[in-house]
């Protein structure tokens, strides 16, 4: 699967007080610090997350290189796609089918910042699940294993990732979250 970006979480850092924006530049620091072999990156640090657009660069090397970097909670690879419900339906589709076995049952999480878009997250949530419906795949609400996240932005671009598990220094895990019912 071919990742446009990853999404790195802080965790903790997002509740420091007025000395956050100091931990925030120390971890972009060690992130690019860990990441200097790889020429293509843009890393882009916001408030409560960080994004590392790859450029052309391999994916898997790149998250193997953060799961290195202490202070980060998580990470996620996603793919940017337009803003239309075909082509997020069709990369969702893609993405599904490379990563999640069979069998898994599977429930979508949608964050919406551009609330101009003409579905709401509710709306949102179940247009994927019932598209993304198919044999071999149960869709969920309460007991999934595997959350797919669709992160509409304000600009051009949309995120869909599925989770899957990269264990990161201060021993959490992120991605595919395989919990018991």
């Amino acid at each position: 699967m071919q990742y446009s970006e990853i999404m790195v979480r802080y965790g903790e850092l997002s509740t420091k007080g007025k000395n956050r924006q100091s931990f925030i530049s120390r971890l972009n620091g060690n992130v690019a610090k860990a990441l200097h072999e790889f020429p293509n990156l843009t890393i882009r640090p916001k408030r409560d997350r960080m994004h590392i657009e790859l450029n052309g660069e391999d994916s898997d090397a790149v998250m193997h290189r953060l799961s290195q970097v202490f202070g980060i909670q998580n990470f996620s690879p996603s793919v940017a796609v337009p803003k239309d419900m075909d082509l997020v339906h069709e990369k969702a589709l893609e993405l599904m089918n490379a990563t999640v076995p069979e069998g898994s049952s599977y429930k979508v999480n949608t964050r919406r910042s551009d609330h101009s878009f003409e579905l709401d997250t509710n709306q949102m949530n179940l247009d994927m699940g019932d598209f993304l419906s198919a044999p071999g795949l149960i869709w969920s609400f309460k007991c999934a294993n595997l959350i797919l996240f669709c992160g509409l932005k304000c600009g051009v671009k949309r995120s869909t990732y599925p989770q899957r598990p990269f264990k990161v220094p201060v021993g959490c895990l992120l991605g595919q979250q395989v919990r018991p019912c």
